[in-house]
C-alpha cells in the first residue's frame, strides 16, 4: 500500500476551516446565553452531518470495517499462544509471536482509525471517499497517533502509580513483624487504618483524572490526522478545544454510546454500522468546535493549527 501523505507533511498549504454554516453560527451564537441548549444544538448538526457523511459512502465504509475485523480476527490467534492468566506458556517462540501479534494488533487500530477519520473528512466536504483511499497506509500520522496515545497513557498511569507507590508501601512494611513489635498493637491499627484512607482517597482522586483526561481527548484522533499535531502537544490541543463545550462533549459520549448500542442489537452489520458512523459524527462534532472556535473571534482561533484537507 502506498504511504499517504500527512497533512502536515503535505506540499500544499493547509486550507484553513470553512466559515461556518448557519446552523452552526446559530448555536455557537447561543454560548453564552444557554450552554446545554447550545450544546444539545451542535450535537443535532454533528449527528445529522455525520449520518449524511456516512450515507454518502455507506458501503465503503462498511467494507472497509469488515476488512478490519477479519484481519483483527486473523491476529488473535497469534495472541492467544501463550495460553491463559493461570496457565501461561513457557515457550519463547509463543511469547515472541505473542508480540508479534500485539504489534500487529496496534498498526491495525492505529491504521483503521487513521483511515476512517480521513474518509469521515472528504465525506462531510461532500466528497466520496473510496475503499482504496482508505486501505492507505499513512505512516507520520500513525507515529503521531501512536506519540500521543503514549503520553496520554503515561498521564493516566503515573498519577495510579504515584498513590501506589507513596502510600502502597508503607502499607506493606506495616505487615513485617519487626515493625509490628516496634509499633504495637494500637499504634499499628491507627497507622494501617490511616494509610489505607489516604491511598482509597488518592486512588480515587487518580481515577477521576484519568477519567477526565479520556473525556477530554474524544477528538484526539481527528487532531493528529487533521491538524498534524503528536505526542502532548496533541493531546493539550485536545483538551483545550473540548474544554469549553463540555456539555456536548458529554452528550457525545452519550450519543456514541447509544449508536454502539444500537449497533450491537442489530449483530454483526450493525457494529459494522456503527463505528465508521461514530468516526462521522465525532468528526463532525469536531468540525463544530473549530468553527464554534473560529467564529468566537471572528476568525480562526488564535494559535489554533489549520485545518488540512487529508492527504490522498
Amino acid at each position: 500500500m502506498a504511504a499517504d501523505p500527512s497533512p502536515r507533511d503535505a506540499a500544499a498549504p493547509a486550507e484553513p476551516v470553512p466559515p461556518p454554516p448557519s446552523r452552526a453560527c446559530a448555536a455557537a451564537g447561543s454560548l453564552a446565553g444557554d450552554p446545554a441548549a447550545s450544546a444539545t444544538a451542535l450535537l443535532s448538526v454533528a449527528v445529522q452531518d455525520g449520518w449524511r457523511a456516512f450515507c454518502r459512502a455507506p458501503r465503503v465504509f462498511v467494507a472497509f470495517a469488515l476488512l478490519v475485523a477479519l484481519l483483527q480476527v486473523a491476529i488473535h490467534p497469534f495472541t492467544a499462544l501463550i495460553g491463559s492468566r493461570a496457565h501461561p506458556s513457557g515457550d519463547p517462540r509463543a511469547w515472541l509471536l505473542y508480540l508479534l501479534g500485539l504489534g500487529f494488533s496496534l498498526g491495525l487500530n492505529l491504521w483503521a482509525r487513521l483511515a476512517l477519520v480521513r474518509g469521515a473528512w472528504i465525506a462531510l466536504a461532500g466528497g466520496r471517499p473510496s475503499l482504496a483511499l482508505l486501505l492507505r497506509w499513512n505512516g507520520a500520522a500513525s507515529r503521531r497517533l501512536l506519540t500521543a496515545w503514549m503520553h496520554l497513557l503515561a498521564v493516566i498511569v503515573l498519577p495510579l502509580a504515584g498513590a501506589a507507590l507513596l502510600l502502597g508501601m508503607p502499607l506493606l512494611l506495616l505487615t513485617l513483624p519487626q515493625v509490628q513489635r516496634v509499633l504495637g498493637a494500637d499504634l499499628l491499627r491507627l497507622l494501617a487504618l490511616t494509610l489505607a484512607l489516604l491511598l482509597l482517597l488518592a486512588l480515587l482522586l487518580a481515577l477521576l483524572h484519568g477519567l477526565h483526561q479520556l473525556l477530554g481527548q474524544m477528538l484526539l484522533l481527528q487532531v493528529v490526522a487533521l491538524e498534524g499535531l503528536a505526542g502532548a502537544e496533541a493531546v493539550a490541543r485536545a483538551q483545550r478545544l473540548v474544554d469549553p463545550q463540555r456539555p456536548l462533549l458529554l452528550l457525545l459520549v452519550i450519543g456514541q454510546i447509544a449508536v454502539y448500542g444500537l449497533g450491537l442489537a442489530a449483530c454483526v452489520l450493525g457494529v459494522l454500522v456503527a463505528w465508521p458512523t461514530v468516526i462521522c459524527i465525532s468528526s463532525a462534532a469536531y468540525r463544530q468546535l473549530r468553527q464554534a472556535e473560529a467564529g468566537a473571534t471572528g476568525l480562526r482561533a488564535a494559535g489554533s493549527p489549520a485545518v488540512a484537507a487529508p492527504g490522498g
